[in-house]
């Protein structure tokens, strides 16, 4: 019998690096619970397993992510890096979702906060495709 959810290559590797970094905690609710590591650029393109390409997210935050749902927007504002949460149509219709939107990653964790938008936080560069595919699912939505 074939399991149903299949991990990849250096999937554990990877999620442990991401908790060992930032903690286990969704980036954008503070939750513990339910907490899955992300690739920002898909791995099935990049094969890309470094901690500037991963985030942390409660499962839910996961697959709306995956089905661009919602994104994160990279602000620079006064020379500091920030990751902005901009939610979808999809999302926008469900009222426990509403208070995240246009929220910055971390906002309720000090630590990830500054740890993101650091040298050594992620990378800007991985979300442009991100930000491509959730504005052709949601043209309305500004970024």
């Amino acid at each position: 019998m074939q399991p149903l959810i299949t991990t990849r290559e250096g999937q554990v590797r990877f999620r442990n690096g991401l908790i060992e970094h930032y903690g286990c905690f969704c980036f954008v609710t503070n939750s513990a619970l339910a907490v899955e590591a992300a690739h920002v650029k898909p791995y099935r393109l990049e094969r890309d397993n470094g901690l500037d390409n991963g985030v942390l997210l409660a499962s839910d935050w996961h697959f709306l992510f995956d089905s661009h749902d919602w994104t994160i927007v990279v602000n620079d504002i006064q020379n500091q890096r920030f990751f902005r949460v901009v939610l979808g149509n999809r999302m926008l219709i469900e009222p426990r979702y509403h208070s995240y939107n246009n929220r910055y990653l971390g906002a309720e964790n000090r630590s990830i906060f500054s740890q993101l938008s650091n040298e050594y936080g992620l990378n800007p560069d991985n979300f442009f495709e991100h930000n491509q595919n959730f504005r052709a699912k949601n043209p309305n939505i500004p970024l």
